[in-house]
Order: structure tokens, then sequence, then C-alpha cells
């Protein structure tokens, strides 16, 4: 049923920090330190690179560290948000020894790329693209080509070997998909979205004076050129990098956490103390109020979760279930429609718990380790399409229980009648087992 790859896969840092934990921790206590790890990964590397760049600490490390809470991890793009944290930590390395390298040094940093590559395959671009750009400066600043110029490029080549040998076997560049200018103004915005675009309103309004304020109070400022301009060339790669490219939609977004952070970071401005502490002071009041909204759903859901694998207990141990979601399309203009996508993930609860095989899970080649040996043919219904013009006999026949979500009046009562009703919940799920 299922392949395990053994392949330099760009993808794994939960693939490989999780199994361990899993030895030791639930499937969700787990996860939860993974996700912990990853939030202090980012953390740190706000602090380091903030230090790398101007020489000691800077305040604007704090603010950099809420934009670990983006939409990327929001839609669950975990292992993302680790190679950004880990992206930021080589870089901020890299930044303090370029100048300076021996073999310890070089063996640190190239190890630290080689893990960043193997965490996700942004990573290492955001990596090749700042270490050229910084190199460059580094060379027009010299006038000539130093050893350590070449040095400090070294660490790029064992990820680019990796890469090929990935692309060889099962990575795929896939279909180019373009975004629309809709689409590249939204993810422009993936730092401040949430799952309440209302209060992102608001809070986008806020920053925005803030930033206004503390530019008509500033008393000096320095830039770090080679820093800033390395954080445009990024924004430059968002507009114009496809949205999906190597099978991996929201690729263009990805590029917007480091342009800002470089950006930021490449700034030191001085202004009054007194309008310097209400400034941060409010900046740190409203992420923690956006904070606190996206923890309020995550418990809110993580309560629908648990009645979830609760009523995964009436499968049968390795049965074959076929999910059938609808989701409501007008959680889109809210910001809810990123937790219920979650949903579609519930279910691999099951595979754990029951073992159930569902077609639905993420055994996607070039993607992660374990890959279906056939993927399963898999047709997401929606509410548009009438009941009698579903292909029942291949579900059916291939599967033992349906497991649905928020389905309408009439794909309920045509089940009903066809199927034997096992469970259903007060939040819209049910489970129907087929008849044999």
């Amino acid at each position: 049923m299922y392949d395990k790859l053994v392949e330099p896969i760009p993808n794994m840092a939960i693939d490989v920090i999780a199994p361990p934990l899993l030895k030791i921790f639930d499937v969700k206590i787990a996860g939860k330190i993974f996700l912990t790890i990853t939030l202090l990964l980012f953390s740190a590397g706000c602090h380091l690179l903030g230090r790398s760049i101007h020489g000691r600490p800077t305040w604007l490390a704090l603010p950099c560290i809420f934009f670990s809470y983006n939409s990327m991890l929001l839609f669950g793009y975990v292992n993302y948000i680790f190679g950004l944290g880990a992206f930021l930590i080589t870089f901020a390395l890299w930044l303090k020894y370029r100048k300076r390298w021996n073999l310890k040094t070089t063996i640190i940093i190239s190890s630290l790329v080689f893990a960043s590559y193997l965490a996700h395959l942004s990573s290492f671009t955001f990596l090749g693209v700042t270490f050229v750009a910084i190199t460059f400066f580094d060379y027009l600043s010299a006038k000539s080509v130093t050893k350590n110029m070449i040095v400090g490029l070294i660490p790029l080549l064992p990820p680019l070997i990796a890469f090929r040998v990935f692309m060889k076997g099962s990575g795929r560049t896939g279909t180019l998909i373009w975004n629309t200018v809709y689409g590249k103004l939204t993810n422009s915005l993936i730092l401040v979205t949430s799952y309440n675009y209302l209060l992102d309103g608001v809070i986008v309004v806020v920053i925005l004076l803030l930033l206004l304020v503390t530019a008509h109070h500033m008393k000096s400022l320095q830039v770090k050129w080679a820093i800033l301009v390395t954080g445009c060339i990024l924004g430059v790669l968002f507009l114009a990098c496809p949205s999906v490219i190597f099978t991996s939609a929201g690729a263009d977004g990805r590029f917007i956490p480091p342009a800002v952070i470089l950006t930021l970071m490449a700034l030191r401005f001085e202004v009054t103390k007194r309008v310097g502490k209400y400034a941060l002071f409010l900046f740190l009041a409203v992420s923690l109020v956006r904070l606190g909204s996206i923890c309020y759903e995550w418990i809110s859901f993580d309560k629908k979760t648990a009645s979830q694998v609760e009523m995964f207990n009436h499968f049968e141990d390795g049965a074959r279930v076929y999910p059938i979601i609808f989701l409501r399309e007008d959680l889109r203009n809210f910001g809810k429609d990123k937790i219920e996508r979650v949903i579609h993930h519930t279910i691999q609860y099951s595979t754990i718990y029951r073992h159930t095989f569902s077609p639905t899970f993420f055994g996607k080649r070039g993607r992660v380790l374990i890959v279906y040996k056939h993927e399963p043919q898999y047709i997401q219904l929606r509410a548009e399409i009438p009941p009698d013009e579903v292909d029942w006999e291949f579900i059916f026949d291939n599967y033992d229980y349906l497991w649905c979500y928020k389905i309408n009046d009439s794909y309920a009562q045509y089940l009903k009648d066809r199927c034997k009703l096992v469970k259903a919940d007060p939040n819209g799920f049910m489970i129907f087992r087929i008849n044999t």
C-alpha cells in the first residue's frame, strides 16, 4: 500500500524530528513539541540575525518574532516555518564568519545549510539568494575576489548536489501556475492575515499609524544597504515566482517573511525614549491580541478534533474510509476557511489510531518520505454536484465507511437510504457504514 523513499527530499523537518519523539510521547504531544521547537528556532534566528547585522542585539528582533504566526503556519506549512527559522540562524552565523573562515566554521555552516535544505527547499533558496547577494556586495567593496568570498559559497554545493539527486528521483517541477494580481495582493499580507480578517484590518491600520508616528519622531536613521537590497531582492522574487512550482502551492508568498525581516533588520533608527517605549508597547499589545485570537480558534478546534478522534473508534481496525467534506465557501471572506480546511487532515488520526486507509493521506511523491505505491482515485465532492451524478459504485466497491462533514440534506438522505448511519454529532460530522 505504501512505499518508503530514501531520497534527499527538501521537506523533511517534521519527518526527522517527530519519529524519535513518537517513541516517548503521544502523537499530539510530539506534534506540540515539534511546533515549540519550530517557534523557538524562529525566535532565536531573529535575535541572532539582528546581532550579526548590527553587532549587538536590536529591539527589532522582538516584533519580528511575531511574524512566525503567519498564514503559512495557519495553513499547516510547518516544515516551511521550521526551515525559515533554520535560514535565519544559518544566515546570521554566515554573516558573522564570512570574512574569517577556517575549517571548523566551514564545516559548521555547511552542515547548517544542508540541514536547512532538508528542512524545506525554500530555506535553501533563501540562503542561496542571500549568500550570493551579500558576496556580491563584498566584491564591490573589495573590488576583487577574495578567498573568503569563494569559501563562503562552498556550503551551497552539497545541497545543490542533493537537489540534483532528488530531481532525478521523485522530484518534479510540476505544472507552473502563475498568480493573479489579486492573489499577489492577498499573499503579500500573509504576515498579518489570520482567521479573522476584520481584526486583521484593524491591526494593519494600527501598525501603519505606529509607523507614521515613529517616522515623524525619528531622530536618526542608519541603513545596512547590503541587507536592505537583499531583502528587496527577495521581495522582487515574490513578484516573479509562480504561485505553484515543484507541485507546491503558495510558493510566491513564502518569499514575503524573509523579505520583510531582512528589510526591517537593515534599519537602525533612534526616536525619543518616550515615543519608542509606547510604540513598542502598542505593537506588542496588538500582536498579542492577534495571537490570542489565533489561540482561541486553535483551542475551539482542538475540542472538535478530540470529539472526532473519539468518533473514529466506530471504524473497524484497518478499514477503508472515504471522506466527503463540504466546506463553506462564504467563510473565505472572513478568514475562517483556514480553520475549516484542517478538517481535510483530521481523518489521518484514524490512520494513526485505527490503522485505516484514506485516499486523502498526503502521500505525494516528491513531498514526503512515505508515499502511496499506487495513488488512489479521489474526487472532492461538492454541494453543487447532485448525489445522483456521483460514481457511488466505485466508492461503495472500494471503501468500507464514509466519513462526512456538513453534507447537505440531499446527500444525507441519499446515503441514509443506501448505507447505515453509524454516528452523527452536532458539529456536522457523520459516519456511514457501506452496506456489503
